[in-house]
This record gives structure tokens, sequence and C-alpha cells, in this order.
């Protein structure tokens, strides 16, 4: 159960919102405002300036920081944002019902119980997945995918036909992602060979797809990778695979693509933020009577180049 706001915050996380909050003193701030570049922040904060980028599109989603204004690259002004003090995070935490977090090798995320019962499940915004083998019980109001496949609406408890659901989820997958992944994965095995280990992954996880059987080999495989003394290298991943589907493997999987995919998304709307403020900028120089011809000149150049990329 969250007692204190921080404790959603990794490490890392917890590095880079203190670097941007500031100087601890005595004052009861519900909030401030700074202006940090990465460079700045990723040095700060001990971290690299990818991972700081991944952390701030995570702190935004936990409700500990507001982007104010984007970058201005013309008059070298970095980013503003809006920093909560962890009161203010908490209160937030509270209106919202995020009363519960998730610990895992993968980071932590806000969870929720379920039924009023003792199990714990992943939650949003900045979603990882619990160790237990429960459903995902999603905090959001909209629709989401569900680590079983199935699309829910948290505001409600709908009755699905497992399954054909789950049959109608894969079958669809299966026709995005051809079975030519499959085969990439498996160039040792013959036809035969493919369908008992589509077989033997169905029977564990019976919507996991060809691309997720595909992957999970992938990584069987690479974990073998410089053992000398394996005789039957398509008997093991035959029985290994399967094996690794155990549990909430495939789940954590499915959550670690949705993560990547969701901060790949937030990574995207910021840069389409800044290239839009610095299009304005470039236009408002070019349209302002006072602007000398190097600034305008520089102004078409870097308006020619950002709408060229």
């Amino acid at each position: 159960m969250i007692r204190q706001a921080q404790d959603v915050l990794t490490h890392a996380e917890e590095a880079v919102y203190d670097v941007l909050w500031g100087k601890k003193d005595q004052t009861r701030d519900r909030d401030r405002q700074t202006a940090m570049g990465y460079d700045r922040l990723a040095k700060a904060a001990r971290v690299t300036k990818r991972n700081v980028q991944n952390i701030l599109a995570r702190l935004e989603a936990k409700g500990f920081i507001q982007t104010v204004t984007p970058p201005d690259l013309f008059h070298r002004i970095p980013t503003t944002y809006r920093v909560l003090g962890y009161s203010a995070v908490l209160d937030l935490q509270r209106r919202q019902g995020w009363r519960w977090y998730i610990r895992t090798g993968n980071g932590i995320g806000y969870a929720r119980q379920i039924g009023g019962s003792s199990t714990i499940v992943a939650g949003s915004p900045s979603t990882v997945v619990a160790e237990s083998t429960s459903t995902v019980d999603v905090a959001e109001p909209q629709s989401m995918v569900a680590g079983s496949g199935s699309t829910v609406d948290a505001g409600s408890t709908p009755t699905v036909d497992a399954g054909s659901t789950v049959t109608s989820y894969r079958q669809e997958t299966d026709k995005s992602s051809s079975s030519a992944v499959l085969v990439e994965a498996t160039p040792d095995f013959d036809d035969d060979a493919r369908r008992q280990l589509v077989t033997a992954c169905r029977t564990i996880a019976p919507d996991i797809t060809l691309q997720e059987i595909a992957t999970f080999t992938n990584r069987k495989r690479n974990q073998l990778r410089g053992h000398k003394q394996i005789g039957n290298l398509v008997g093991l991943l035959l029985t290994a695979v399967p094996n690794a589907l155990e549990g909430s493997a495939l789940e954590r999987y499915r959550q670690e693509v949705a993560l990547e995919t969701r901060l790949a998304a937030a990574r995207h709307h910021q840069r389409d933020a800044e290239i839009a403020c610095h299009i304005a900028e470039c236009e408002r120089i070019l349209a302002d009577p006072k602007a000398s011809e190097g600034d305008k000149a520089d102004a078409r150049q870097h308006l020619a180049a950002l709408r060229a990329g």
C-alpha cells in the first residue's frame, strides 16, 4: 500500500525527480517550476540522456511532473516543468484511487486491489505486471487490452466467451504477424516440429500468438547459446519454450511491450509538439518586420529543415 508518494518511484526516477525539485529545504511548496535540458538533467541525476527521456515520461505518467512549455531551440531555452511536491502527489494519488503499488524486476507501477481481497494486480498509468498469475485489472476508465488478450472496460464487468475471444484474438494477431517470423526463429525445425511447438505453447497459453512464440523461442535459444553439450536442440526447445510460459511470464512480456509502446508514443508526442513550436517561432520571425535579414535567413533554413525531416 502507498504510504509515501515516492513509494512508486525507482531509484533512477527519484534521482531525476530530486534534481527537478531542487533544494530540499523547510519550505512547504506544493509545486515548483524548473527549466532544465536533457544533458544537464542526465549529468546531475547520473543517468544516460536516453534514460532521462524515458524517466521523464514515466514521472509525468505517475503524476510527479507536468510539462509547462516545450523547449525553444532558437533561444536555447529548455523545457519548463511543473514539479509537484510529495504531499501534492499523495493528494493526487488519493483522488485518483491509486492506493497500491507493485515492485517487479521491470520497475514500479500503480496497482489496485481486486474485490477487497488480498490480490494485488497491475494498474495504471505506468503499468507493470504483478508476479502472480491473476488477471490484470486496469485502473484507467478507458478500454485497453488485458493480459488475457481480451478487451475489457475498466468501468464494467462484461461477460465474454473466453474460448471464442481467445481464438478470435489469436487468429487476428496471427494474420497480422506472418508465420514467417516463427520460421525465422526456428530454422532448424521442420514443419511437424513447428506444429508441435505451437500446440505445446498454446496448451499453456491458449491466446499466445506466433510472434510471441517466436520471441520466447529466440529468448530461450539465446539463453542456451554457448552450451556445447546439447545433443538435440530442437527437442530441448520443444520442452523449454512452453515451460518458459508458465506463471506470469507471458503477461510480463505483454506489459513490457505495452509500456514501451506508451513511452514511444509519449516521446513522439513531445517531439511533434517541439517541432510545432519551432515552426511557429520560425514563422513569427519571418513575419516580423523588425527581424534582421540574418535572423530571417536562419529562420528559413530551420523551417525548411523542420518541414523536410
